[in-house]
């Protein structure tokens, strides 16, 4: 979430807060929220990661121990979040691993600046991929009956459409979409048309035993 709620008052979170001091007026793309207000951050890999730097860098700077010229240079022009990595820290975990708070907060504000967020799921691609899921159980239909199988390499190849299309849809589109209900289908239509394949010999043998 984008905002906390604190005495019946919304406060922004922090990445939100610092893009709003530096871009007063702007606001992040509309569709990349949901309808509880909530982002979806695209977080970077390891080599792609907010730099980091140890804060004895800036406290002996600040305490005339050191020249302040290295912290000025690796500063200049940057947005500085400080926080710590302290056994106490809070840690969050990521698909790119566990990251501290503050790397959380400041990779936050670096998609939201670059205009990477990824835009939640809705309605039009999610029935994209469901139907894919139910092309095997069409192409069942179509065909008259269950056909052994062809069916397992149908939702075979079905199921390796959905998750196709949604990791085309995450990378080139940035679009989240939820594969468990395709995924399911297309396990159940091939499980279904098994049972239809198996039920007469069943049948069969039923009347003989």
């Amino acid at each position: 979430p984008l905002c906390n709620e604190v005495q019946g008052r919304r406060l922004p979170m922090m990445p939100l807060a610092v893009w709003s001091a530096l871009q007063p007026g702007a606001a992040p793309g509309a569709r990349s929220f949901d309808v509880d207000g909530h982002i979806r951050v695209a977080f970077a890999g390891s080599k792609a990661a907010v730099p980091t730097l140890p804060f004895a860098d800036l406290a002996r700077p600040a305490l005339g121990l050191a020249s302040p010229d290295a912290m000025k240079q690796a500063v200049r022009g940057r947005v500085v979040f400080i926080g710590s990595t302290a056994s106490l820290a809070d840690n969050v975990m990521t698909v790119s691993g566990q990251l501290g708070g503050t790397a959380v907060l400041a990779q936050t504000y670096d998609t939201m600046r670059q205009g990477r967020l990824l835009r939640p799921p809705s309605p039009g691609p999610q029935a994209l991929l469901m139907a894919l899921a139910l092309l095997p159980a069409l192409w069942t239909w179509r065909r008259g009956g269950p056909g052994g199988a062809a069916d397992a390499v149908a939702g075979g190849l079905a199921a390796v459409a959905v998750v196709g299309a949604g990791l085309a849809m995450l990378w080139g589109l940035r679009i989240v979409t939820l594969w468990a209900a395709p995924l399911a289908v297309a396990i159940a239509g091939w499980l279904l048309a098994e049972a239809a394949r198996q039920r007469p010999q069943i049948l069969a043998n039923r009347r003989l035993a």
